[in-house]
């Protein structure tokens, strides 16, 4: 991913959170929870019949907006504040697993 493609990233991200409290005050936690989980589903089933050959790319690409704008709502609903330190220790393990990779270590 290039950089001019990771800051549309962040800006698309950070306009989702921007609209989050609007939405859950205008559908709820609970229908913003299954919409979530409605979006992973779909996620999962596309991703699925790529790599089967069946779908092109285009139609993940849309499943994944979908799915970062669901998630983006989910911090919203499940507050953000409490999820960003688990966000960075995860990012941490992540990054030491790459590393590692990179190294040829298990």
């Amino acid at each position: 991913m290039n950089a001019s493609t990771q800051f549309d990233l962040m800006t698309n991200v950070q306009t989702a959170a921007i609209y989050a409290p609007d939405s859950v005050a205008a559908w709820g936690d609970d229908k913003q929870i299954r919409a979530a989980i409605e979006e992973m589903g779909e996620l999962t089933a596309i991703l699925c019949r790529y790599v089967r050959g069946r779908v092109p790319a285009e139609d993940v690409h849309e499943e994944i907006a979908d799915v970062l704008i669901s998630v983006t709502t989910l911090l919203e609903v499940f507050d953000a504040e409490k999820c960003m330190p688990v966000m960075k220790q995860k990012l941490a393990k992540y990054r030491g697993q790459i590393d590692a990779s990179k190294q040829g270590t298990p």
